[in-house]
C-alpha cells in the first residue's frame, strides 16, 4: 500500500493544467485609441440562411471617458452606423440600453461609461450560401474633459451553415438585454406644466424608491432639472421642467427608470399623450410578458438591508451542511473528526486544522464571488453555480471524488515504499489537507445555495462590490462554522468516542456516499455532453483506479505505470473540451421547452403558464421535481386548467434563461413562476416545493 501522494499530486497537476481554454470570438478587428477600444461583435460564429442573429457595437472606454445615448441631452452626438450588406439582408436599428445621467459642467447629458454594447438584429436572405460579409462604417464622439470625434470601418465575414451556432460573445448580448428598456402597458399623460402622470400594471405592487424619465427627443424638457416623484394609489407622477417645444409636441416618448426599495432598477418605454388623465381611472391593464418582472416585485423575496442579507447568508451557509450535495464533504469531515477524537493532547494541531478548513471555505467563496463580480463588471451574465455548467469541471469533480472514495475504501492507503516521503509531506500536510477539504466543500456546495440564498446572492451581484463580498464571506462562514467550532472548543472534542477499530469500518463505510456523489456527477456529465462525455468520465475513472491499484505492486516499474496512467488523463480531458452541446432535455408528458417568445405568446393570448427553471446539477431542483411537480394531482390540475408547463434547462447555461433569472432578481435555479390566465399578476413560488404549495398557488389564481 502507499500514501495518496504517490499519484495524487500528478493528478492534481494534470487536472489543473487544462483550465479554461481561450476561444476565438466572432469579433472584428478593433479600433483602439488611448480613449477607447471599439469593435463589431456577433452573437453567432455561424449563421443560418433566413434566420436572424445579433450584431453589436462594443465600446470599451478608458476611465473617465464616455459615449452618448440616442438622445445625448444638452450636448454630444450619438454613435451612428452605416451598413453595407449583401442584397436581401435586413438589419434593424441600433437598440439602446438605459443610459446614465452625466453632469458635464453646466450641461446634463445622457451616455455610457466603462463599457456598453449597442445591439441590432440582422437577417440574411433565405437563399444565402457560403458566407455573409458585413461592412460597417461607424462614427462616434468620445468625451471626457474634451470631446474627440472618432470613426472606423469594421468587417465580419460569417459562415452560413445549416444552423446558427452561438459565439463566445453571445453572453454579452444576453447581459445587455436586462438593460434594454422593456415595452410596457403604462398609460401616460404629459400636462402643459410638465407633470408626467403614469398608470398601469407595471406599477402594481411595486415599492418604488425613485424614478427618472429619459426623453428620446432633445429640446422638450430641461435635462438638468430635478424630477420629483409623487406616488398615488393608481400610479405615480414626475414633475418635469418643460421647454417651449413641448407645447407643440404631439407626444413625449422616452424611457422611464424605476428603482425599487430593494435597489433593483428596471427601464420601461413610455409614450405620453398631451393632457391629463381622465377623472375616473380605467381598469388597470393586463400584465404582459415584458412587465411581469414589475408585478413580481411584491411577490418575490425582499430584503431589508445589508445586515439582514448577512444574517441570511450565515444561516444559509449553516443549512448547507445538511444538503445532499455537500454530504460527501460531511463524510470526510466526520472521518477526520473521528481521527481527531484521539488527539486531545494535540490542541494546537486540532485548532490549526479547524482554522485551515475554515480558511479554505472562505477563500473559495471569496474567489467565486470575485470571479462573478469581475464577470459582472466586464459585461458577462453568469449565475451562481456557473462552474457546474462546464462539463469539463463536472467530470474533474467526479474524478476527484472518485479518488477520495478509493482512499476511503483503502485502495489508496498509507504505507509502502513511498511512506517515508509521504510522512515528510504529512508533517506539514495536515493544515494543507484541511485547507483543501474546505476548498472542496465550498466548490461542491455552490449549486445548493440558490434555494436558500437566491435573494441575497442576487442583491450581492447587483450591489456595491464591498457589500457583495461581505455576503459571499458570510455564506462561507456559515458553511465552515460547525467544523471550526468543534475544533476550537475542547469540550466538544471530549464528547467524541475514543479511537478504535470502529474508525476503520466508519472510514470504509463513508466511501459509499462519496461513490453515490460520483454517480450523480457522471449523470450530470452525460446530460451536458451525451454519450461521448459519459465514456470520457468512465475512461478517466478507469485510469485512476488502475493507477491506484498498480502503484504499490512494484519498486520501480509499477509507480511509473501509475504515473503514466494519471498522465493518460490528459488526452481524455482534451477530448472533453470538444464535446457537443447537451442533448435535448427529456421533457415530462405535457411539458414544453421554455423560451421568452413562447411565454410572451401565451401571455398575449391570456393563457396560464407555469415556468420551471432547473438544472441537472441542482439537487433541490431534482427533489422538487420528484416530490411535487411530478405528482399526479399536480399534473392533472395543470391539464384541467389548461396551464402550459414550460421547463427551462440551465444545466450548461443558456443566455436567455440567465437573462430571465436576472430580470426576476435571481442568480441561480430553481425558479418557479406561475402566470395566471387573463394577465393577472404573476406569483413566485418558494424554492422548496410540496404538492400543496403548487396546488394552492395555481388554485388561488385560477379559481
Amino acid at each position: 500500500m502507499y500514501r495518496p501522494t504517490t499519484f495524487l499530486p500528478v493528478l492534481v497537476f494534470v487536472l489543473g493544467a487544462l483550465g479554461v481554454a481561450p476561444s476565438l470570438a466572432a469579433e472584428s478587428a478593433a479600433a483602439v485609441s488611448a480613449r477607447d477600444r471599439v469593435s463589431l461583435v456577433s452573437d453567432a460564429d455561424q449563421v443560418s440562411a433566413g434566420q436572424g442573429f445579433q450584431l453589436g457595437l462594443r465600446f470599451q472606454l478608458s476611465p473617465g471617458w464616455h459615449v452618448y445615448w440616442q438622445n445625448p441631452g444638452d450636448a454630444g452626438l450619438a454613435p451612428a452606423i452605416s451598413l453595407k450588406l449583401p442584397p436581401g439582408t435586413k438589419a434593424s436599428p441600433l437598440r439602446w440600453p438605459v443610459p446614465t445621467r452625466l453632469a458635464e459642467g453646466p450641461v446634463t447629458t445622457y451616455g455610457y461609461e466603462k463599457a456598453v454594447l449597442l445591439p441590432f438584429a440582422v437577417t440574411p436572405p433565405s437563399s444565402a450560401t457560403g458566407s455573409l460579409p458585413i461592412d460597417a462604417s461607424v462614427n462616434w464622439l468620445v468625451c471626457r474633459d474634451i470631446c474627440v470625434p472618432e470613426s472606423a470601418r469594421f468587417r465580419l465575414d460569417l459562415p452560413i451553415g445549416a444552423a446558427t451556432t452561438p459565439s463566445p460573445q453571445a453572453p454579452l448580448f444576453a447581459a445587455v438585454e436586462r438593460d434594454i428598456p422593456k415595452a410596457s402597458d403604462l398609460r401616460a399623460w404629459i400636462a402643459p406644466d410638465g407633470t408626467l402622470r403614469l398608470r398601469g400594471a407595471a406599477l402594481a405592487g411595486s415599492r418604488i424608491a425613485s424614478a427618472y424619465f429619459f426623453p428620446d427627443t432633445p429640446g422638450l424638457i430641461d435635462h438638468g432639472a430635478p424630477q420629483p416623484l409623487a406616488q398615488q394609489p393608481d400610479g405615480l407622477s414626475l414633475t418635469l421642467k418643460p421647454e417651449a417645444a413641448l407645447a407643440t409636441a404631439k407626444e413625449l416618448g422616452g424611457v422611464l427608470t424605476l428603482t425599487d426599495t430593494d435597489g433593483s432598477t428596471r427601464g420601461l418605454t413610455v409614450i405620453a399623450a398631451p393632457g391629463t388623465p381622465p377623472a375616473v381611472s380605467a381598469p388597470v391593464g393586463q400584465v404582459g410578458g415584458a412587465t411581469a418582472s414589475g408585478a413580481l416585485a411584491a411577490t418575490g423575496t425582499e430584503t431589508s438591508g445589508l445586515w439582514t442579507l448577512l444574517l441570511g447568508a450565515l444561516l444559509g451557509g449553516l443549512i448547507l451542511n445538511l444538503m445532499p450535495c455537500v454530504f460527501p464533504i460531511l463524510a470526510m469531515k466526520a472521518a477526520h473528526l473521528a481521527k481527531l477524537s484521539g488527539a486531545r493532547n494535540e490542541r494546537r494541531r486540532v485548532v490549526g486544522e479547524g482554522l485551515a478548513y475554515g480558511a479554505g471555505v472562505l477563500l473559495s467563496f471569496a474567489a467565486l464571488g470575485g470571479v462573478m463580480l469581475t464577470l459582472r463588471e466586464t459585461g458577462h451574465l453568469v449565475g451562481w453555480g456557473f462552474q457546474f455548467q462546464s462539463p469539463v469541471f463536472v467530470v474533474l469533480m467526479a474524478w476527484l471524488l472518485f479518488a477520495v472514495g478509493l482512499s476511503f475504501s483503502g485502495v489508496i492507503a498509507p504505507g509502502g515504499r513511498w511512506a517515508g516521503w509521504g510522512q515528510s509531506f504529512a508533517a506539514r500536510g495536515g493544515i494543507f489537507g484541511s485547507l483543501c477539504t474546505g476548498v472542496l466543500a465550498a466548490v461542491v456546495a455552490t449549486p445548493c445555495t440558490a434555494p436558500f440564498m437566491g435573494a441575497a446572492i442576487a442583491a450581492a451581484l447587483s450591489g456595491p462590490a464591498a457589500a457583495a463580498m461581505a455576503i459571499f464571506l458570510a455564506l462561507g462562514l456559515g458553511l465552515a462554522l460547525p467544523f471550526v467550532v468543534v475544533s476550537l472548543v475542547p469540550g466538544i472534542g471530549h464528547l467524541l468516542p475514543k479511537p478504535g477499530g470502529w474508525m476503520e469500518v466508519l472510514r470504509q463505510a463513508l466511501a459509499f456516499p462519496v461513490y453515490a456523489s460520483v454517480l450523480w456527477l457522471v449523470w450530470v456529465a452525460s446530460r451536458e455532453g451525451g454519450d461521448d462525455l459519459l465514456l470520457a468520465a468512465g475512461g478517466g475513472m478507469l485510469l485512476i483506479a488502475f493507477a491506484a491499484w498498480v502503484a504499490p505492486l512494484g519498486r520501480r516499474v509499477a509507480p511509473a505505470l501509475a504515473t503514466l496512467a494519471v498522465i493518460g488523463l490528459l488526452p481524455v480531458m482534451l477530448g472533453m473540451r470538444s464535446t457537443p452541446s447537451e442533448r435535448p432535455m427529456a421533457l415530462a408528458n405535457g411539458s414544453e421547452t421554455f423560451s421568452g417568445a413562447k411565454l410572451a405568446a401565451l401571455r398575449a393570448a391570456g393563457r396560464p403558464a407555469f415556468v420551471d427553471l432547473t438544472a441537472a446539477w441542482c439537487v433541490s431542483c431534482l427533489v422538487n421535481e420528484r416530490v411535487a411537480l411530478d405528482r399526479a394531482a399536480v399534473r392533472d390540475s395543470f391539464r384541467r386548467q389548461g396551464i402550459t408547463y414550460l421547463v427551462g434547462d440551465w444545466t450548461r447555461g443558456d443566455p436567455e434563461i440567465t437573462a430571465y433569472l436576472r430580470a426576476h432578481r435571481r442568480d441561480g435555479v430553481p425558479l418557479y413562476i406561475f402566470y395566471p390566465a387573463g394577465g393577472a399578476p404573476a406569483v413566485v413560488l418558494p424554492q422548496i416545493l410540496t404538492p400543496r404549495i403548487v396546488l394552492d398557488a395555481i388554485g388561488q389564481r385560477t379559481g
